[in-house]
């Protein structure tokens, strides 16, 4: 558990310096409001604000970072939120927590919706660790985003998209070849509906 937790700290100061060293997008005012760019979490399948908390306390070390806001999603898709966002903080984080811990792409976009409609943003970053890195993935091979701001990057930490070691005999690694583009020869389901609409990435 600890190596567990040392490896996502790595990761979230990693992202934390990319966030720090990258030029953020500039936004016009007038029609965004004064809000930062913020970047959402999601945990990973069974987990919850605990898996998340590690990360966002890592990232709130370095200047300009602070978790601003908390969104819960009960198993009926029903959504509250505690926090307050200033909009002087630089590089907002929000947590979003599947309270039965399993994180469900169709209940993004309410979130989405009302953060812009809120905030008045235009753009975002995301980060999910497994499940929710899938999630964030479904999310983002829909076609029907308008009403949503724009995904502006995403980091997806180990991420199951075709499926678990042992789930089937079609998940089992030693089996699965990758073409020189990266395309496994042994595809579920899920993973195949992905590639179907990778476009829309």
């Amino acid at each position: 558990m600890k190596k567990i937790i040392a490896v996502l700290s790595l990761i979230a100061i990693a992202l934390g310096m990319l966030l720090i060293a990258t030029k953020p997008r500039v936004l016009d005012k007038k029609s965004t409001g004064n809000y930062q760019t913020p970047t959402l979490f999601v945990h990973g399948y069974g987990g919850g604000y605990g898996s998340e908390k590690n990360m966002i306390s890592d990232l709130s070390q370095h200047a300009g970072f602070r978790q601003v806001l908390r969104y819960n999603i009960d198993r009926n898709g029903n959504i509250s939120s505690s926090g307050h966002w200033q909009a002087d903080v630089k590089h907002p984080l929000i947590a979003m927590v599947f309270n039965d811990g399993r994180p469900n792409d169709k209940y993004l976009s309410p979130i989405l919706s009302r953060i812009k409609k809120d905030y008045k943003i235009k753009a975002f970053n995301a980060v999910g660790h497994s499940g929710g890195a899938t999630a964030w993935v479904n999310w983002a091979v829909t076609a029907d985003k308008e009403e949503m701001p724009e995904l502006q990057r995403l980091v997806t930490i180990a991420g199951p998209f075709n499926g678990f070691m042992g789930m089937s005999e079609k998940t089992d690694v030693a089996t699965i070849k990758l073409d020189s583009d990266g395309k496994p020869d042994t595809m579920i389901d899920a993973y195949k509906h992905l590639n179907d609409n990778k476009g829309h990435l």
